[in-house]
């Protein structure tokens, strides 16, 4: 269930990013191709969560190891095409 919650998030948020895009350079589709290999590895880290969850000797590892791989592959990677996107996108008035 966390997965998907997480992943459905991403999707609106990326689904309402690309509505500003009338066109797209080689690396806004790279950065998106990153994106989205983040989000197809989501429930590996999820399942060492909950698999580790019940452990308080492993817990922390897991709950580490799912918060930095959220981190790294969304927060960075998202923040990255959304300076990309506002860059190329002209002030509107």
């Amino acid at each position: 269930m966390l997965s998907f919650l997480v992943i459905g998030v991403m999707w609106a948020n990326h689904h309402a990013l690309f509505k500003y895009i009338r066109r797209a350079a080689r690396a806004l589709i790279l950065s998106n191709l990153l994106l989205m290999m983040g989000v197809a590895f989501v429930p590996f880290p999820t399942a060492i969560l909950a698999e580790h969850l019940t452990d308080p000797a492993t817990r922390s590892a897991a709950a580490v190891f799912y918060g930095a791989t959220l981190d790294l592959s969304f927060a960075r990677l998202q923040r990255a095409e959304v300076d990309r996107v506002m860059a190329a996108t002209p002030a509107r008035r």
